[in-house]
């Protein structure tokens, strides 16, 4: 399940859904088993793909078990559920799942101890915190994050992806034009890097619904 939620998520990223469903719509056999990594990327795909169904329904209680399992994972351990979870849940449109992570993510930033175990995660848990204060309407707290943040400090296996979230969200909130500019300059040349066009349309869109 790890390889092929990763796969899953780069398919989705680069617009093959496609290849995305294969892996989200199979149900793992113990998901109790899997890493909390694995579950919150999982689960993440599957939000976006069910949003895109068009059945509200489903979507619905998709979001409601995405923030049961986050709740049921308790803070030890919670940091590796909830940033990949974060990160895909942010490309969706539900609010009560916005608030519920940023909820989860501001317990997290209160624990001394994080920073010693989730040294790995940390950039990416802060890049996802500044989106999510975003999402929910603290655009001036997300850019004091924001800001902070570089490549440097996000981890090796998804840095390429968290510099294009991090470009894309400073090219829309940052204080001064010349900044969003340059933001703008390189959150296209990060996307067309990666080849992921699916994936910088959809962060646009979920800003200008944001804002």
């Amino acid at each position: 399940m790890f390889a092929s939620t990763l796969l899953a998520t780069g398919a989705l990223f680069a617009g093959d859904v496609r290849t995305a469903m294969k892996v989200a719509v199979r149900a793992p056999e113990d998901p109790d088993a899997l890493h909390p990594v694995v579950m919150g990327r999982w689960m993440g795909v599957r939000l976006v793909l069910q949003e895109a169904s068009m059945d509200p329904k489903s979507f619905e209680e998709a979001c409601s078990a995405a923030l049961e399992r986050v709740d049921a994972a308790g803070p030890n351990g919670a940091h590796t559920l909830v940033q990949p979870l974060s990160r895909l849940g942010l490309l969706c449109g539900c609010e009560s799942l916005h608030s519920g992570l940023l909820d989860a993510v501001d317990q997290l930033a209160h624990r001394p101890e994080l920073v010693v175990e989730a040294a790995p995660f940390l950039g990416a848990l802060r890049l996802e915190w500044a989106w999510l204060l975003f999402c929910n309407g603290k655009a001036p707290a997300a850019w004091h994050l924001l800001s902070n943040l570089n490549a440097a400090g996000f981890p090796f296996f998804e840095r390429k992806t968290s510099v294009l979230y991090l470009h894309t969200l400073a090219a829309a909130i940052a204080p001064k034009e010349a900044d969003r500019n340059h933001h703008a300059d390189r959150s296209k040349a990060v996307a067309e890097a990666l080849n992921y066009p699916w994936l910088h349309q959809r962060l646009k869109e979920r800003i200008e619904a944001c804002a």
